[in-house]
């Protein structure tokens, strides 16, 4: 049988993704990739001087070695967005070639080609890789550190663990995640407690220590600025907080189509029961990759006021799939059309929207794509009014300069911080987490200057009737 024939799943896959891409390669920042990207980046570009740490400011207390990545690309071709998103292309092939080797360690035949559909169909993962971000990085590098442990290689599979510590403070979570949960699995299966998977989890916590020992002692601080912007993200949250964040991390976890691999997964397991759970080592493993990362994630984040954010997920997320499809090859024998459903089902949400007083976490979606243009759009509409940015009061993701999500530099203005109270202008999106529910009421009310939508998302300016 011919690669093609054999593998055309994976081909179709390949296709689409390099295809959205480069169709994409052009993309603005977004999100937190500004910060964690761009602003960083610019900062290294920028110095005379080398240091690592930079100014608390731009410092999001995670190791910046990311924007230092592409600070070396600029370097060499340009500071411009088509060199940020060809940065980014080694990793997003590295994803693709990972996917493959995946599922074909755990299926053969048609099935691998279905798997890697599946995989590629994870809703987060298909709304999140084309974008100049970390995540993407450390989801390239995790899914290679499980490759080497699938095939008991430890001290490859260290190395690579390692490298995730290096994107951020959630890489050396999942890093840890990953390196306990194969040294539990081998204990547990092998009845050895000193095996090699136990060596693996020193790389990462190592390279955290002396990193946030060093950044303390430059800095004053570690993994957050107490005197910083996002201090009251840290903080612990009260009981109410906490039942909060438990409901927030159920919408993240089900979100972007998700819902379809997790229904379904309910009711397989209702089916067939914990037995094969106990003896199924594949089952298993599985299961262990889709809940260690997400486990450790969920341990760290809950307490806090800053709520997860479904990128967080994506290492274990990208597994949930491939758990799924397993369950409904091996133990229910159901025909591939059943796969396709739920695929399109996961797919589908890429466009799902809720009502404007439900945050989303808008990074993980293509259906983000259009905001682009419509910020565009706003800008030409103030300029031809003459409006000042700096009487516009809005929230993130709008508060960054132009230059900060273009790397045009042309355009340093920026808006500020939105005040009901003060701010001559509102600029409202729907892309926007930062509004509370009383302010989108009093928006409800207010009639829009200017107005504009596309897709899912929209804008609307606002001329402030308590403001003279």
């Amino acid at each position: 049988m011919s690669f093609l024939k054999k593998h055309l799943g994976f081909i179709v896959v390949a296709s689409i993704y390099i295809g959205i891409w480069a169709l994409y390669s052009r993309l603005p920042f977004f999100w937190d990739g500004t910060m964690l990207g761009s602003k960083l980046a610019t900062w290294f570009y920028t110095q005379s001087s080398f240091s690592l740490f930079p100014p608390n400011e731009i410092n999001p207390g995670h190791p910046p070695f990311f924007g230092l990545y592409l600070a070396g690309w600029w370097k060499l071709f340009g500071r411009n967005l088509l060199v940020s998103h060809l940065a980014m292309l080694p990793f997003v092939l590295l994803i693709l070639w990972r996917m493959f080797q995946l599922t074909t360690f755990f299926f053969e035949g048609k099935w691998q080609s279905i798997s890697v559909v599946a995989m590629a169909s994870c809703g987060p993962l298909l709304g999140h890789f084309y974008q100049i971000s970390p995540d993407v990085v450390l989801v390239a590098l995790y899914l290679s550190a499980v490759i080497s442990a699938l095939h008991q290689k430890s001290t490859e599979m260290a190395i690579w663990l390692l490298f995730c510590a290096t994107i951020s403070t959630r890489g050396i979570l999942v890093a840890e995640s990953l390196a306990i949960g194969f040294w539990l699995f081998t204990w547990y299966h092998q009845k050895r407690v000193f095996n090699p998977f136990l060596l693996a989890c020193f790389p990462p916590a190592i390279f955290g220590a002396i990193y946030y020992a060093l950044h303390y002692q430059a800095m004053g601080w570690a993994i957050y600025n107490p005197e910083g912007e996002w201090a009251p993200l840290y903080q612990n949250v009260d009981l109410q907080g906490f039942i909060h964040n438990i409901a927030s991390f159920g919408l993240r976890l089900i979100d972007f189509g998700m819902v379809a691999f997790w229904g379904v997964l309910l009711l397989l397991t209702f089916r067939l029961g914990n037995k094969p759970f106990k003896t199924d080592k594949v089952l298993q493993l599985l299961l262990l990759l889709v809940v260690m990362p997400i486990l450790f994630i969920a341990i760290t984040q809950l307490p806090k006021a800053n709520s997860v954010g479904t990128r967080y997920l994506l290492p274990g997320l990208v597994f949930l799939p491939l758990l799924v499809v397993y369950m409904i090859q091996r133990y229910f024998q159901m025909k591939p059309f059943f796969v396709w459903m739920i695929c399109w089902v996961s797919i589908s949400g890429q466009w799902w929207t809720y009502s404007d007083k439900i945050a989303k976490n808008w990074d993980c979606t293509l259906g983000h794509i259009p905001y682009h243009q419509l910020g565009k759009d706003i800008q030409s509409y103030l300029q031809t009014q003459n409006i000042d940015f700096a009487e516009i009061g809005t929230d993130f993701p709008l508060l960054d300069t132009p230059d900060d999500y273009t790397l045009k530099g042309s355009n340093t203005q920026k808006y500020s911080p939105k005040d009901f109270r003060t701010s001559r202008y509102i600029l409202y999106t729907n892309i926007s987490n930062g509004f509370t529910d009383s302010e989108l009421d009093t928006l409800a009310i207010w009639k829009p200057i200017y107005s504009t939508h596309s897709g899912g998302v929209k804008m609307a300016l606002y001329k402030n009737p308590k403001v003279e």
